[in-house]
């Protein structure tokens, strides 16, 4: 994977999970971005296959995150040699009037191939962008309206 490809890739996730939240939360989502990650997030056991690497160091306790980070710090901790997390998920998770943070819960399996990222059809591999987590019972927008990133708080 060429990392300014996996860079673009990367650009164009963010800009629509934060598009997607900013049509479903009723919070001010600032233009400053920063992200936090949960490497490791898949526990396949799984033989390895083709190139796959796992960097089991990578692993935080109770899925702390690794960050807050910028768009380019974000992009080298997770472009390593040409190998990237075979699926990445992007949600926005709060914003503090300063940051929008956006989280990204990433597969332990790192690939330099192609056909192994997952997402392929959303455009941008290995990303798949998603709006908030909705409260609990959330129907839809025309059903509930939009809803703070805090309501679980």
């Amino acid at each position: 994977m060429d990392r300014e490809l996996f860079a673009q890739r990367f650009g164009l996730a963010h800009a629509r999970a934060l598009e997607l939240a900013r049509c479903t939360v009723t919070n001010e989502l600032p233009a400053s971005i920063r992200f936090l990650l949960i490497p490791n997030a898949s526990h396949s056991s799984d033989p390895l296959y083709d190139d796959e690497t796992l960097f089991p160091e990578d692993t935080r306790p109770e899925r702390a995150y690794v960050g807050p980070l910028t768009e380019d710090e974000t992009v080298s901790w997770l472009w390593r040699q040409g190998k990237v997390p075979e699926w990445i998920d992007l949600a926005v998770l709060r914003e503090d009037g300063q940051h929008c943070y956006i989280g990204l819960l990433c597969c332990g399996r790192f690939t330099g191939q192609d056909y192994l990222l997952y997402h392929q059809d959303e455009g941008y591999p290995p990303f798949h962008a998603t709006p908030p987590r909705p409260p609990d019972g959330w129907q839809d927008l025309d059903q509930d309206g939009r809803f703070s990133l805090y309501w679980h708080d």
